[in-house]
């Protein structure tokens, strides 16, 4: 849900790299492109389990052989990289995207193109009359950007305060 973040890809092609006389490879778990037109291949650890995975010496050793060619840099990032907040949101995103229902995200839109300024995530379900699938829908269509947290620190909830862009 980062602003700066502009295009995402979940598990992008796996990079090969030689390990001492062996070839291996590595799948990211994310390749992004941030403004201004920074590439990123992101790899996802949890914080107990960085130093037994190896993970940083894989980073090392493709950030050295692969160089710019596959991204402009290489991130590890573990829970502790998010605030709750973050975390929170970005666990329900991927619960919404699990059931999709483009017709209720189209709704949502076409209910709210008239909307000028601040609004809660209420109001938004309130006019779109979906109830709990307005509420999906308006999670999804803050992810793909059509609104956007008017405090970008909350938690997404039903008081939210949102706007559309």
């Amino acid at each position: 849900m980062d602003p700066d973040v502009l295009h995402v890809v979940e598990q992008p092609p796996r990079i090969c790299y030689r390990d001492g006389a062996a070839w291996r490879h590595h799948t990211f778990d994310f390749y992004t492109v941030r403004r201004p037109d920074r590439r990123t291949l992101v790899a996802i650890k949890h914080s107990r389990r960085v130093e037994r995975s190896g993970i940083r010496r894989v980073i090392k050793l493709i950030s050295e052989q692969a160089g710019r060619g596959a991204a402009d840099e290489i991130a590890l990032m573990t829970e502790r990289d998010f605030s709750p907040a973050e975390r929170f949101n970005a666990e329900l995103v991927h619960e919404t995207r699990r059931s999709v229902a483009p017709e209720h995200d189209l709704h949502v839109r076409a209910v709210t193109a008239d909307i000028n300024g601040i609004v809660t995530v209420r109001d938004v379900v309130a006019i779109s009359g979906l109830g709990g699938a307005g509420f999906r829908a308006v999670v999804r269509l803050l992810a793909d950007r059509f609104f956007q947290l008017a405090n970008p620190e909350s938690r997404i909830d039903s008081d939210t305060r949102i706007r559309r862009l």
